[in-house]
């Protein structure tokens, strides 16, 4: 049984007793929910307990993920016996200088799924899943790839990956359970996340997330036609997006582009796009920028000029 500790005992210079292995490519906050989980102990009581700095769940009203401060890695190396370079890797961060030039909490980071921190609430559903994986899972856990805004679709299982129970619709907090479960289940209405029947499409396009990955792990990329840092590619796909969705330019698109009307017009308007729509952009904008002569016809067909394609760049 799960203890949720009422009185505060201090284990801030102790060691986890249990600290299980991460798992390939999982995020930082799964990794120490199941950590808090194996020692048979509610989560937000387990690091109010290990961390005084950070108590009242403050680790939990941030996006753990990206704020994770360095004297948080330094006592995670020391309590869990693992070198710090591998707990770094977890996070969002660990694509800084790849992704984006900096990463940090205090501002939302293009390319990655905004959580919507509400105290310890996710109003947003950053964090998105894969059912089929999680039930396949020897040991379930959530990775770093869900997280990325490109990456809509499940590559082993073909299907879009949810960000929300599909019966209550509240997106993951992994820090809260329903009645001692494991996050594998909802924590609002307990519906096994595991067991959500999802369609897979055996047509869907996924050239456009295997590509974008590969240029984020290799930290370089082809943008029409020229070889360059992974950060200049990502900096001209941000662009294209927003010169198809935000000014609605999307004539001479071979890709169906399917949006929901009205559309958001805000910086922020990716985190409201349902994993299919999302797909259907960057598959568009994919196309753009890994062709010159497909962009040319498009900037001609749209009537776009030079000066503002690159005006935010």
């Amino acid at each position: 049984m799960i203890s949720h500790v009422t009185k505060f005992i201090n284990l801030n210079d102790k060691e986890f007793v249990i600290h299980p292995p991460p798992q390939h490519n999982e995020l930082l906050s799964s990794w120490l929910v199941r950590v808090a989980r194996a020692n048979d102990v509610a989560t937000t009581s387990f690091t109010n307990m290990h961390f005084k700095e950070f108590q009242k769940n403050i680790l939990w009203q941030r996006d753990l993920d990206i704020w994770c401060p360095e004297s948080l890695l330094d006592k995670l190396a020391n309590k869990s016996h693992l070198p710090k370079q591998q707990i770094f890797d977890m996070t969002l961060k660990s694509y800084e200088g790849k992704l984006r030039r900096k990463i940090h909490g205090k501002n939302r980071t293009h390319f990655i799924q905004s959580l919507g921190n509400y105290a310890h609430i996710k109003r947003n559903g950053g964090l998105r899943f894969c059912p089929l994986c999680l039930a396949n899972d020897l040991i379930p856990y959530f990775r770093k790839e869900w997280r990325l805004s490109f990456y809509t679709a499940c590559l082993e299982h073909k299907c879009f990956l949810l960000n929300r129970c599909p019966n209550c619709n509240s997106p993951l907090t992994l820090s809260k359970s329903y009645q001692e479960k494991d996050f594998t289940f909802c924590y609002k209405c307990g519906m096994d996340l595991k067991k959500i029947n999802i369609i897979q499409e055996k047509d869907c396009k996924l050239e456009a997330i295997i590509v974008l990955m590969k240029v984020l792990n290799n930290g370089w990329g082809n943008k029409l036609g020229q070889t360059v840092q992974s950060i200049e590619y990502f900096d001209f796909l941000k662009q294209l997006n927003k010169m198809i969705y935000l000014w609605e330019n999307t004539e001479e698109i071979s890709e169906k582009i399917l949006f929901s009307k009205p559309l958001i017009k805000s910086a922020g308007y990716e985190d409201f796009l349902s994993s299919r729509e999302q797909h259907s952009l960057y598959l568009a904008s994919y196309h753009l920028i890994s062709s010159t002569s497909n962009f040319q016809q498009y900037i001609q067909k749209n009537k776009i000029y030079d000066c503002y394609i690159y005006k935010d760049i």
